[in-house]
């Protein structure tokens, strides 16, 4: 059986700005933690994704909804910002794009860890059966 380490991409919903970051982490919940805006933890998303399939995932979405980014100055994924105008577009093309765009599951923020009994390994994320989609 082989096994692959699940990552996520994710929309982080800034609630104080019309703005939403959108990266890839092994654990979103505490990368919005990370970051100095304050984040609508209830409004943020993410998807799970094969790690060898994220970079492709995120990138694919920056370049299609180029026009809509917000240029920050300063901070770790300054680059990352889009308006809150583009969040239902992009949100409906991934969520169109499944098959395309290889996500597995998504939810907002915190939803995988309160509905899941899978156990995160250790700075590496979920591991998981890619045939049944199961944690093992």
């Amino acid at each position: 059986m082989t096994t692959e380490i699940i990552s996520y991409l994710y929309f982080l919903v800034d609630t104080q700005h019309s703005a939403f970051k959108i990266g890839i982490s092994l654990d979103p919940l505490k990368r919005s933690r990370l970051i100095p805006e304050k984040i609508d933890i209830g409004r943020s998303l993410q998807f799970s994704c094969n790690k060898s399939q994220a970079h492709r995932f995120e990138k694919t979405i920056h370049f299609l909804f180029d026009s809509y980014r917000i240029e920050k100055t300063q901070g770790d994924g300054f680059t990352e910002w889009f308006s809150m105008d583009a969040f239902e577009k992009i949100k409906d093309f991934v969520l169109t794009n499944q098959d395309k765009l290889k996500w597995i599951s998504y939810g907002p923020l915190d939803s995988f860890r309160k509905e899941s009994n899978i156990s995160e390994t250790s700075r590496r994320g979920f591991i998981v059966d890619p045939e049944n989609r199961t944690a093992i």
